[in-house]
Protein backbone atom coordinates (compact mmCIF):
# COMPACT_ATOMS: atom_id res chain seq x y z
CA UNK A 1 0.00 0.00 0.00
CA UNK A 2 0.84 3.56 -0.72
CA UNK A 3 1.85 5.32 2.33
CA UNK A 4 2.56 8.46 0.34
CA UNK A 5 4.19 10.20 -2.81
CA UNK A 6 6.98 13.03 -2.90
CA UNK A 7 5.86 15.96 -5.00
CA UNK A 8 7.90 18.81 -6.23
CA UNK A 9 9.73 18.03 -9.49
CA UNK A 10 8.21 20.11 -12.31
CA UNK A 11 9.59 17.28 -14.78
CA UNK A 12 9.59 13.33 -14.47
CA UNK A 13 12.15 12.28 -11.68
CA UNK A 14 15.17 9.99 -13.58
CA UNK A 15 16.83 8.44 -10.77
CA UNK A 16 16.67 7.94 -6.60
CA UNK A 17 19.15 7.73 -4.50
CA UNK A 18 18.95 6.42 -0.46
CA UNK A 19 20.73 8.73 2.27
CA UNK A 20 21.45 8.66 5.75
CA UNK A 21 18.82 9.17 8.91
CA UNK A 22 15.40 8.56 6.90
CA UNK A 23 16.39 10.85 3.41
CA UNK A 24 16.08 10.38 -0.17
CA UNK A 25 17.64 11.97 -2.87
CA UNK A 26 15.62 12.45 -6.04
CA UNK A 27 17.05 14.08 -9.67
CA UNK A 28 14.65 15.14 -12.53
CA UNK A 29 14.84 16.22 -16.05
CA UNK A 30 13.78 19.63 -14.36
CA UNK A 31 17.87 19.76 -14.04
CA UNK A 32 17.02 19.30 -10.01
CA UNK A 33 18.47 17.09 -6.92
CA UNK A 34 15.71 16.92 -4.40
CA UNK A 35 16.03 16.03 -0.79
CA UNK A 36 12.69 14.08 0.92
CA UNK A 37 12.34 13.37 4.62
CA UNK A 38 10.67 10.00 3.47
CA UNK A 39 8.29 9.57 6.51
CA UNK A 40 6.76 12.97 6.13
CA UNK A 41 7.34 13.18 2.54
CA UNK A 42 8.50 16.51 3.08
CA UNK A 43 10.70 17.84 0.68
CA UNK A 44 13.69 19.31 2.54
CA UNK A 45 16.03 21.65 0.04
CA UNK A 46 16.67 21.68 -3.98
CA UNK A 47 20.37 21.46 -5.54
CA UNK A 48 20.43 23.48 -8.64
CA UNK A 49 23.49 23.66 -10.96
CA UNK A 50 22.90 21.46 -13.92
CA UNK A 51 22.05 22.55 -17.04
CA UNK A 52 20.42 19.43 -18.47
CA UNK A 53 18.11 17.04 -16.84
CA UNK A 54 20.16 14.72 -13.80
CA UNK A 55 20.65 11.04 -14.66
CA UNK A 56 21.35 9.49 -12.12
CA UNK A 57 23.08 9.98 -8.45
CA UNK A 58 25.25 8.13 -5.93
CA UNK A 59 26.27 8.68 -2.72
CA UNK A 60 29.80 8.46 -1.75
CA UNK A 61 31.51 7.07 1.32
CA UNK A 62 32.15 10.76 2.32
CA UNK A 63 28.91 11.86 2.67
CA UNK A 64 28.22 13.82 -0.72
CA UNK A 65 26.08 13.17 -3.10
CA UNK A 66 27.57 12.62 -7.07
CA UNK A 67 24.98 13.96 -10.05
CA UNK A 68 25.58 13.28 -13.88
CA UNK A 69 23.46 15.08 -15.92
CA UNK A 70 22.25 14.42 -19.91
CA UNK A 71 25.13 17.13 -21.26
CA UNK A 72 28.10 15.01 -19.98
CA UNK A 73 28.26 17.15 -16.82
CA UNK A 74 29.32 15.35 -13.56
CA UNK A 75 28.82 17.17 -10.02
CA UNK A 76 29.59 17.28 -6.55
CA UNK A 77 27.65 18.06 -3.86
CA UNK A 78 28.52 18.91 -0.15
CA UNK A 79 25.04 17.80 1.58
CA UNK A 80 25.97 19.98 4.72
CA UNK A 81 26.84 23.48 2.89
CA UNK A 82 23.62 22.44 0.19
CA UNK A 83 26.69 23.65 -2.28
CA UNK A 84 28.34 21.78 -5.51
CA UNK A 85 31.90 22.01 -4.94
CA UNK A 86 32.93 20.46 -8.21
CA UNK A 87 32.56 19.77 -11.69
CA UNK A 88 33.63 16.97 -14.27
CA UNK A 89 32.70 17.59 -17.61
CA UNK A 90 32.81 14.52 -19.14
CA UNK A 91 33.90 13.59 -22.87
CA UNK A 92 30.67 12.40 -24.03
CA UNK A 93 26.97 14.04 -24.94
CA UNK A 94 25.22 12.21 -22.14
CA UNK A 95 26.46 10.54 -18.53
CA UNK A 96 23.81 7.99 -18.13
CA UNK A 97 25.47 5.87 -14.85
CA UNK A 98 27.37 6.66 -12.15
CA UNK A 99 28.91 4.55 -9.10
CA UNK A 100 31.82 5.09 -6.63
CA UNK A 101 34.13 2.64 -5.70
CA UNK A 102 33.95 1.78 -2.18
CA UNK A 103 37.19 3.76 -0.91
CA UNK A 104 35.16 6.82 -2.58
CA UNK A 105 38.48 8.08 -4.42
CA UNK A 106 37.35 6.46 -7.69
CA UNK A 107 33.85 7.26 -10.21
CA UNK A 108 32.61 4.94 -13.09
CA UNK A 109 30.45 7.02 -15.77
CA UNK A 110 28.61 4.76 -18.39
CA UNK A 111 27.60 7.19 -21.67
CA UNK A 112 25.22 6.96 -24.19
CA UNK A 113 28.23 6.87 -26.27
CA UNK A 114 28.82 2.94 -25.04
CA UNK A 115 32.09 3.93 -23.02
CA UNK A 116 32.91 3.40 -19.32
CA UNK A 117 34.82 6.04 -17.79
CA UNK A 118 36.97 6.14 -14.76
CA UNK A 119 37.57 9.18 -12.95
CA UNK A 120 40.01 9.52 -10.31
CA UNK A 121 37.66 11.95 -8.05
CA UNK A 122 41.03 13.74 -6.36
CA UNK A 123 42.50 14.75 -9.42
CA UNK A 124 39.14 15.33 -11.43
CA UNK A 125 40.86 13.68 -14.07
CA UNK A 126 39.60 10.80 -16.60
CA UNK A 127 42.59 7.71 -15.91
CA UNK A 128 40.96 4.35 -18.23
CA UNK A 129 38.27 4.53 -20.72
CA UNK A 130 36.80 0.92 -21.30
CA UNK A 131 34.88 0.45 -24.62
CA UNK A 132 33.07 -3.09 -24.65
CA UNK A 133 29.63 -2.40 -25.15
CA UNK A 134 27.40 -1.92 -28.02
CA UNK A 135 24.89 0.19 -26.36
CA UNK A 136 24.36 3.06 -23.94
CA UNK A 137 25.39 2.16 -20.52
CA UNK A 138 22.32 2.53 -18.45
CA UNK A 139 23.72 0.92 -14.81
CA UNK A 140 26.36 -0.11 -12.80
CA UNK A 141 27.44 -1.35 -9.78
CA UNK A 142 30.93 -1.71 -7.90
CA UNK A 143 31.69 -4.55 -6.19
CA UNK A 144 33.98 -4.82 -3.27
Amino acid sequence: AEVGSLLGHTRHATCLVMLPHGLLASGSRDRTIKMWNITSTQELMTLEGHTAGVASLVLLPSGRLMSSALNGEIKLWDLAIKKEVATIVADASCVTAIVAHPCGLVLSAGASDSNVKIWDLEAKNEVSSLNAHAQRITALAALP
